[in-house]
C-alpha cells in the first residue's frame, strides 16, 4: 500500500515582497539518525536589496517542519555570509536541542544547477551506491507530476497557479509510493506555474530528501524559491 507524506512547503516569502530573484540553498546537516535536517534559503531581494536568510528544521520521516523558518533581514549592507551565520546563530539552541550535525550530509544522488537547461524538470533516476557492472543494486526513478491549481497572483493578472505530486518508484521491485500528494499552493506565499527537481540526498539508505525548485512570477522577472519533499525509501 502505498503511503502519502503531507508536503513541507518552502514558499515562504510573497511575490509582492520579493521580485525576480533565485533564493541559494545551503543543507546544514542530518541528525546522526537521520530523523531530521537543518538547511538555510538564502539570497538578495530584487528592488529592495536587503540580503535574507531562513533556516528550517525538518522532521524527515514525516515530511514537516519543527516549529517556525527562523528569519533573518538586513538591510544595511551586510553580506550574506555575515546575514548567514547571524541566522545560523539564532537557530543554534534549536539546532542542539534537536541534535542536528554540521556537515553530516548523507549522501547527495542528484545535482542540478539552476542553470542546468538540459536537465529533465520532472524525472530523476539513480541507484544507491556506485553503478558498476556486475553490481545488483536498486534503482529508483522520482517522477514528478503538475496539475492545475486555480488563479491566482497579486501582480493584477491573474495567472494560472499550478500544484504537484511526487512519486517514488523503485524499479527492480515495481513497488512505488507516493511521496507527495497534489494539495494546493499556499495562498498569499506566491503564485508558483512550474517545478523542478533539483537535488536528491540519501542517508544510511533509509531517508530520501528532494529539493524542488518553485519558480512564481515577480515584477521584474520570474521568483525562484525551494520546496522540500521527504521520506523513506522503502
Amino acid at each position: 500500500m502505498m503511503k502519502i507524506f503531507t508536503v513541507v512547503l518552502l514558499c515562504v516569502l510573497s511575490v509582492s515582497s520579493w521580485a525576480g530573484d533565485a533564493a541559494q540553498l545551503r543543507v546544514i546537516g542530518f541528525s546522526e539518525a537521520g530523523n531530521y535536517l537543518a538547511f538555510q534559503e538564502y539570497g538578495v531581494t530584487d528592488g529592495e536589496g536587503a540580503t535574507f536568510a531562513h533556516l528550517f528544521i525538518v522532521d524527515v520521516a514525516h515530511n514537516r517542519f519543527v516549529d517556525k523558518a527562523i528569519e533573518t533581514q538586513d538591510t544595511s549592507g551586510q553580506s550574506i555570509e555575515q546575514v548567514l551565520t547571524a541566522n545560523f546563530e539564532q537557530a543554534k539552541a534549536k539546532l542542539t536541542e534537536i541534535g542536528i550535525i554540521s556537515n553530516n550530509l548523507g549522501e547527495k544522488i542528484i545535482s542540478r544547477t539552476f542553470n542546468d537547461l538540459g536537465a529533465d524538470p520532472s524525472k530523476a533516476r539513480f541507484t544507491i551506491g556506485a553503478p558498476l557492472t556486475g553490481l545488483q543494486l536498486p534503482i529508483y526513478q522520482l517522477v514528478m507530476t503538475e496539475k492545475e491549481a486555480g488563479l491566482c497572483g497579486d501582480m493584477g493578472v491573474p495567472v494560472q497557479a499550478r500544484k504537484f505530486s511526487l512519486k517514488l518508484v523503485n524499479e527492480i521491485t515495481k513497488k512505488s509510493k507516493i511521496l507527495q500528494n497534489a494539495v494546493s499552493f499556499i495562498k498569499n506565499k506566491g503564485c508558483p506555474t512550474h517545478y523542478r527537481i533539483q537535488d536528491v540526498y540519501i542517508y544510511h539508505e533509509e531517508f530520501i530528501v528532494v529539493f524542488i525548485n518553485s519558480l512564481s512570477p515577480g515584477y521584474e522577472g520570474e521568483n525562484m524559491r525551494h520546496l522540500i519533499v521527504t521520506g523513506t525509501l522503502n
